[in-house]
């Protein structure tokens, strides 16, 4: 995948950028001052064991969340 170092960005989207997405009015899309939130993390440096294993855990968690996510979004309304 990468051989030096790896970064993860985690994109949020707001309500205005929804809106954004939707809207068919191309001037209010030029005056919208919507945007998407990012956070991001440290660089991990796959050179050394320390940022292979915080890389890899970082995998893991996205790993988690996404399964968690589809497991909701195949019986909404059910506790987990």
């Amino acid at each position: 995948m990468t051989q030096t170092s790896m970064r993860f960005l985690d994109f949020r989207r707001t309500e205005a950028y929804v809106q954004y997405l939707r809207s068919d009015n191309i001037q209010q899309q030029k005056s919208s001052d919507a945007c998407l939130d990012v956070t991001e993390s440290e660089f991990f440096a796959l050179d050394s064991e320390d940022g292979r294993k915080y890389a890899l855990c970082n995998l893991l968690g996205l790993v988690k969340f996404w399964d968690e996510q589809r497991q909701e979004a195949e019986s909404p309304g059910e506790e987990n």
